[in-house]
């Protein structure tokens, strides 16, 4: 089994937000399974989830609902739960370095301050999984405080850009799962760098 877990924050408040990129992909990728599952909530890991099987691998795609900051203590008991090693896990979030659209996969990398990741290092002890990072930053924006501008919705223009970005890679991405092992999913996405 490999589990993807798409960050962001629970609450209407926060759809539109830059931080939300990670549930927008989990989103999309859903739709790609759409008419055999839906979104369940777990308890046991405080997450949305959905459970497929493609190309004879399971995969759990999780939405943690603990808040971005605390996103590691639904990672860790997931992981706890299905008995999985951290290199079984993608971990999809918002990056502020990468231009809106962009998207790059990385294994075993620094956080750059994200706090969703540093808290699920904390919670697991190591680094040393996948990380499916996500621009938010459009062409025209400058950043003056990280925090206020990945809170706050982005405006109709940029939130449409994000999401047709997030639709086509989470597109490449299912068609990929299961075909290709992670780490070559990762060489596909550096090699192609705006989209996957």
């Amino acid at each position: 089994m490999i589990a993807l877990f798409g960050l962001g924050n629970p609450g209407e408040r926060y759809q539109h937000t830059p931080h939300n990129a990670g549930f927008l992909f989990a989103d999309a990728l859903a739709e790609q399974w759409s008419g055999e599952h839906s979104w369940t909530f777990a308890r046991r890991y405080t997450a949305d989830i959905i459970k497929t099987t493609l190309h004879n691998m399971d995969v759990l795609l999780a939405k943690p609902q603990t808040f971005m900051n605390e996103s590691g203590k639904s990672v860790a008991a997931a992981l706890n739960f299905f008995h999985l090693q951290p290199n079984d896990i993608v971990v999809i979030h918002d990056d502020v370095d990468l231009p809106l659209g962009e998207v790059r996969m990385q294994f075993d990398r620094g956080s750059a301050g994200h706090k969703g990741v540093e808290s699920i290092f904390t919670a697991l002890g190591t680094r040393e999984f996948y990380r499916l990072r996500i621009g938010v930053v459009p062409a025209s924006s400058t950043i003056l405080d990280t925090q206020t501008f990945v809170t706050h919705p982005l405006n109709a223009e940029d939130l449409a850009l994000l999401s047709v970005s997030v639709q086509s890679a989470a597109q490449s991405f299912a068609d990929l799962l299961g075909v290709q092992s992670l780490a070559e999913i990762q060489n596909v996405v550096h090699t192609q760098k705006s989209s996957l």
